[in-house]
């Protein structure tokens, strides 16, 4: 079941924040409405006197919180929430005083119910798998659940991944990986032969490494998906890839432009044969309507598909909006 159903249940909704104005909707939301925010917290107890404790590793758990206090940063990009906990996945923190930021592309929900124990089991049951590909051309980290999410991708020659061009950023991507696998996902490793001298390098992070000719983009996240050695992983990581099955064993899913300006911008110079769209997304963005129109007028095949099925969730992932180059 997917997060937004879960959701329905309670007669609850969420926001995904994208820019300043959901900022400021959920800022609104939170001050004049006395809504309780859900979010994912990391929480770091300590264990022992003050002359002598220890730290127990940090934890990122669900929370309901009461909003006692709440800042709208100067840039309009964050918001500094202090409230009370009235549930949590991790029932020690109930009833406590905390602190978060919430940032541009954090995901958080507004509870409108009070009765969010059912919630709090399922999420709890949520896993997902965690993707780290590595390329002679650069690097990929991403996250798949009912949706793909990149975290981190960056371009590194090959000639400076052979010296030091990878050192800076070795401790961000180990953490990370990290943090999804204490979040309950299956690292993934998608590595070219040509740097199998860097697996060692993250081998305590992933859990099965696959050598395999994968880019570091979506295209290489479809080839890892498709591995023959998918079919080793536990049953319950490949229930998740399943849920691509429809999107992984289509080709033309290989060569992709995604989001509304690149689209945009392939339909106008003809370099695209067919798009495919989010139906939700048209509702909402009235700049798709005249897209569309130049797609047809260029005689390119539009598409437009519901987001409950495998291709609309990879869409969804993508910002609504594919288009497939020549």
């Amino acid at each position: 079941m997917l997060l937004k159903e879960y959701l329905k249940e309670y007669n609850s909704y969420h926001i995904l924040i994208e820019d300043e104005l959901d900022i400021l909707i959920i800022y609104h939301l939170l001050t004049k409405r006395n809504a309780n925010i859900m979010l994912k917290v990391g929480w770091q107890e300590k264990i022992g006197d003050k002359s002598s404790y220890t730290r127990m590793d940090r934890v990122y758990v669900d929370v309901l919180l009461k909003p006692l206090a709440t800042y709208l940063s100067h840039n309009l990009k964050s918001i500094r929430i202090t409230g009370q906990v009235l549930r949590s996945s991790y029932t020690d923190l109930i009833g406590k005083k905390l602190g978060s930021d919430v940032n541009v592309n954090d995901t958080i929900w507004i509870i409108t119910d009070e009765d969010l124990s059912t919630f709090f089991n399922k999420r709890r049951e949520r896993v997902g798998l965690g993707i780290l590909i590595l390329d002679i051309t650069g690097y990929l980290v991403a996250s798949i659940s009912d949706h793909i999410h990149i975290l981190l991708e960056k371009y590194i020659p090959y000639s400076d991944l052979q010296g030091s061009g990878l050192s800076e950023d070795i401790e961000e991507i180990r953490y990370l990986l990290s943090k999804m696998r204490r979040e309950g996902a299956y690292i993934l490793g998608g590595f070219n032969t040509g740097v199998k001298f860097l697996v060692k390098k993250f081998a305590k992070y992933v859990d099965k490494v696959i050598y395999g000719d994968f880019n570091p983009d979506l295209s290489g996240i479809l080839s890892l998906l498709k591995s023959k050695e998918i079919k080793e992983l536990p049953n319950k990581y490949v229930k998740i890839v399943h849920l691509y099955d429809e999107v992984i064993n289509k080709d033309r899913f290989k060569k992709v432009v995604y989001g509304y300006d690149e689209v945009d911008k392939a339909v106008r110079y003809g370099m695209v044969y067919e798009i495919i769209v989010l139906k939700s997304l048209i509702l909402k963005k009235l700049d798709l309507i005249e897209l569309i129109y130049n797609a047809y007028k260029n005689c390119i095949n539009v598409e437009i598909v519901e987001i409950d099925d495998s291709i609309g969730r990879y869409i969804s992932s993508l910002g609504g909006i594919i288009g497939f180059k020549y």
